[in-house]
């Protein structure tokens, strides 16, 4: 019998269906491995959409976590694999979920510069666009605090910009997405800032990022 996680991993359709097909398949689906990745986290995890797909299509639980805390769409977000973040919001998986910084898949992937993700959560969901997680940072902030302020992470805070995001909403220490880039030294950036009315408040300085969202 075909190993479904290890198809899953490498993108073997064929062998995947027979796993599916099997007679216990419906239990073993969500199985996780020593890591508590199911199939479908494996799935996202190697960037395999059409894999992620067949298994949503055979039950797999699009909403369980591994030993991360992450669910299959906060992982896809974060790892920029856009295809499978299509099938799985296609299927109904949950945008709103938060990773345990209490962060959102949004804020995932601005922290990242996935443009196209971004813009994908922004206009298909309903995310929070201003959502805070625990230390007071939104995906603005984390755009501008995070990113290196290169033509990827312009276009986030773009689009962060286009749906609305609070140019003025400070983090947990009462820095504005401007201070944080200004003492970054990112003009650019700040130049976009300025122009949706974005004022220079808090005192900036060096952060110590959270843990990487993914082992």
């Amino acid at each position: 019998m075909k190993d479904m996680t290890m198809c899953a991993q490498h993108g073997d359709l064929a062998g995947l269906a027979e796993a599916l097909a099997a007679s216990d398949a419906c239990e073993r689906v969500n199985d996780i491995d020593y890591r508590g990745r199911s199939p479908l986290m494996v799935a996202v995890q190697a960037n395999q959409p059409e894999a992620v797909a067949a298994l949503l299509a055979a039950g797999a639980d699009s909403e369980q976590t591994d030993a991360l805390h992450d669910t299959p769409l906060l992982t896809a977000a974060a790892l920029g694999h856009q295809g499978c973040l299509e099938r799985l919001l296609a299927h109904g998986a949950s945008a709103t979920v938060l990773n345990r910084f209490s962060s959102t898949a949004l804020m995932s992937a601005s922290e990242r510069g996935h443009s196209g993700i971004c813009e994908l959560l922004l206009e298909q969901t309903s995310i929070d666009v201003d959502h805070q997680n625990t230390l007071g940072w939104t995906a603005l902030i984390e755009a501008v605090l995070l990113g290196d302020g290169d033509i990827a992470y312009q276009q986030v805070v773009q689009h962060l910009l286009n749906h609305g995001a609070d140019v003025n909403l400070a983090d947990a220490e009462g820095v504005t997405p401007l201070a944080h880039a200004r003492w970054r030294t990112f003009e650019v950036v700040c130049e976009m800032l300025e122009a949706a009315g974005g004022h220079e408040r808090g005192i900036a300085h060096e952060v110590e990022p959270p843990t990487p969202h993914q082992a």
